[in-house]
């Protein structure tokens, strides 16, 4: 079966609708001034969605670009050189093109070909180096496994530090994990202040007398500002990273990637629900944009929605953590 031209494959979403499109992305230290986009450069000048991930010493910054007309392939080079040029010059060790449903890991494992391979589409360093040329008109030919190697080692310092604005490195405990998974889905009006009033109580019958978990259990009206600082203050007894939407929407996302190893939600729904929190938490988007890809082949490919689902519940267990 012959691939699909790029013109045909590579697509971002915009307000929940999946347009033709390219994503830029640029790897360097926190806390530099985003530039702007170089709109000029591309047809019809689109409106980027801009974004940006970061750890405690790595930032990935760029844009989520709407393609209004496909040029012909000198031009859209041009257009790509242009915005990764952009991102370098703004302190960017690493810039490079991918696309919706194209692997993108945080580090530490960005560009490491276990993880990336095939998603890089074009890219440049700040040393000047750089492929540009993408061809509307022909499949997509991906930078090689090597050359992913190659912009790890340039980014040596940044690609391979571990992420560290969501959950904590360590392993949390039960206890813990239940109370993060509660914050976020709270935080993102997931679940009703009556079921984790229910939960405290629950947890107490079972013997748990953790202060914040007994003072939950005794609410006697569970309005949501009331169990939302309960739940706050619980989460500092235990020793919770501070709650941004960032982390709620990782968080959330991670627990239905759980409920799907454990067999309670199918791959589509699981899927489809993901989707769903990365609409609440735009921040944590481009972490679950995986997701949302295969949500969308998945209904549109009737055909290969098997292929489809082994894709979604692979990608769960990777989020989740765990390993087959």
């Amino acid at each position: 079966m012959s691939r699909p031209l790029a013109r045909d494959a590579l697509t971002i979403f915009v307000d929940g609708e999946e347009v033709p499109g390219l994503i830029a992305y640029g790897l360097r230290e926190p806390g530099l001034a985003m530039p702007a986009f170089p709109s000029d450069a591309w047809i019809a000048q689109p409106e980027p969605q801009e974004f940006t991930l970061h750890g405690d010493r790595w930032e990935v910054v760029g844009w989520e670009i709407p393609v209004v007309i496909w040029p012909e392939a000198s031009r859209l080079e041009g257009a790509v050189r242009a915005t990764l040029d952009t991102l370098t010059q703004a302190g960017c060790r690493v810039a490079w093109i991918g696309a919706e449903g194209v692997p993108f890991c945080d580090p530490p494992d960005l560009f490491n070909p276990n993880c990336m391979s095939g998603s890089v589409l074009a890219w440049a360093t700040d040393a000047g180096q750089g492929e540009f040329r993408i061809d509307p008109d022909a499949p997509v030919q991906p930078a090689s496994d090597d050359r992913l190697e190659s912009l790890r080692h340039h980014g040596s310092g940044l690609a391979d530090v571990q992420f560290q604005d969501q959950v904590p490195v360590v392993a949390m405990s039960d206890l813990q994990q239940e109370v993060a998974t509660i914050r976020a889905l709270r935080h993102l009006d997931l679940v009703e202040p009556s079921a984790v009033v229910a939960w405290a109580r629950a947890a107490t019958t079972r013997g748990d007398s953790t202060k914040g978990i007994v003072d939950l259990a005794e609410l006697s009206d569970a309005r949501g500002e009331d169990v939302d600082a309960h739940v706050t203050a619980l989460a500092d007894e235990i020793g919770l990273v501070p709650l941004t939407e960032q982390v709620a929407g990782v968080v959330a996302a991670e627990h239905v990637a759980r409920e799907l190893t454990r067999g309670t939600v199918a791959p589509i729904d699981a899927a489809r629900r993901i989707w769903g929190i990365a609409r609440l938490a735009p921040s944590a988007e481009p972490r679950l944009r995986v997701f949302i890809g295969l949500a969308s082949e998945w209904e549109d490919d009737p055909d290969n929605r098997t292929s489809y689902e082994e894709e979604i519940r692979s990608e769960a267990l990777n989020l989740a953590g765990w390993s087959e």
